[in-house]
């Protein structure tokens, strides 16, 4: 199994708090304001289109499709006193992704210094090939969920999607971080896709003077990712013939 995955999609939600937040009607200059200090440095997001309520603000860059039916775009909305950052088919790394979140709430503490912003969800998804199976949900259904002859059994062809979920809960900060996984096969049928999202509970609160905690639930979304469940897979990606049963520990 190959250990660098390529990832697809990043998305962060922070609810924020404060007199200058809930129920508050931010000016359309102050959002002018925070998209020129983001697009001073274009690492934290280069966005070309803003459009503004008094109840929503949406900053975005449009790219290049990918591929055919596959838009690539940045975005950053404030809605409902949330604020949304989100990469799709993103050109940014998980590293450069992470520490792209602590600028942009730096920026947006520069602006509106008196919210704070508690992380509620953050979600990673990913693609990755096996290398020892050329069909992944072969390798999901027989080899990793040992399924092959039930689905044979059961159905006139193999599945058009094949995969499972995974609930697990880590730590952070004296507070609990939980994370749903679900891993499928890929449209491709041969890539398998991941999606880590995570839900932090009673999440300790950010403001203008720790904005670098930003980017603790993200990496802990990304460790887990890397690590645990891409461990998981690279446990079964093993040549066709080379039988697994009874090599467990």
């Amino acid at each position: 199994m190959r250990k660098s995955p390529t990832y697809i999609h990043f998305r962060v939600q922070w609810q924020l708090l404060g007199p200058d937040s809930p129920g508050q009607r931010f000016e359309r200059q102050r959002f002018q304001d925070f998209l020129a200090t983001l697009n001073a440095d274009p690492l934290l997001g280069d966005y070309d289109d803003f459009s503004y309520r008094a109840d929503r603000c949406e900053l975005a860059k449009v790219r290049e499709s990918r591929s055919a039916g596959v838009q690539a775009f940045n975005k950053l909305v404030y809605a409902n006193d949330q604020l949304t950052v989100v990469e799709e088919w993103a050109d940014a790394g998980a590293t450069e992704f992470s520490a792209r979140l602590v600028e942009i709430l730096r920026a947006w503490f520069k602006h509106f210094p008196n919210t704070m912003s508690v992380m509620q969800r953050c979600w990673l998804r990913a693609l990755l090939q096996p290398m020892h199976h050329t069909d992944s949900r072969v390798f999901i259904g027989d080899r990793v969920l040992k399924l092959g002859k039930h689905f044979a059994g059961t159905f006139v062809q193999m599945p058009h999607q094949v995969g499972f979920a995974v609930g697990c809960i880590r730590p952070w900060d004296q507070q609990q971080v939980v994370i749903d996984t679900k891993v499928n096969s890929w449209r491709d049928n041969v890539s398998v896709w991941i999606e880590v999202a995570s839900t932090n509970v009673l999440a300790p609160p950010i403001n203008t003077t720790n904005p670098e905690r930003a980017g603790v639930p993200f990496a802990i979304c990304r460790d887990f990712l890397e690590n645990e469940v891409i461990g998981l897979l690279a446990r079964f990606d093993a040549p066709e013939d080379d039988n697994l049963i009874g090599k467990e520990e």
